[in-house]
């Protein structure tokens, strides 16, 4: 995906890879270079991801 067909917004909830498997979190803070996910772990729920 580039940039200029898709914009995240913050609520957003997205999928990507994390150690070899798909997760799914939520947009919590959104930077130009970066993203911080908001991602529920089996043993920690509520985790910050950056991206």
């Amino acid at each position: 995906m580039t940039k200029e067909n898709f914009a995240m917004k913050v609520g957003d909830k997205v999928k990507f890879d994390f150690a070899g498997k798909k997760k799914e979190g939520v947009v919590a803070k959104l930077f130009p270079n970066s993203v911080h996910l908001k991602v529920d772990f089996e043993r920690d729920k509520g985790k910050i991801v950056k991206r």
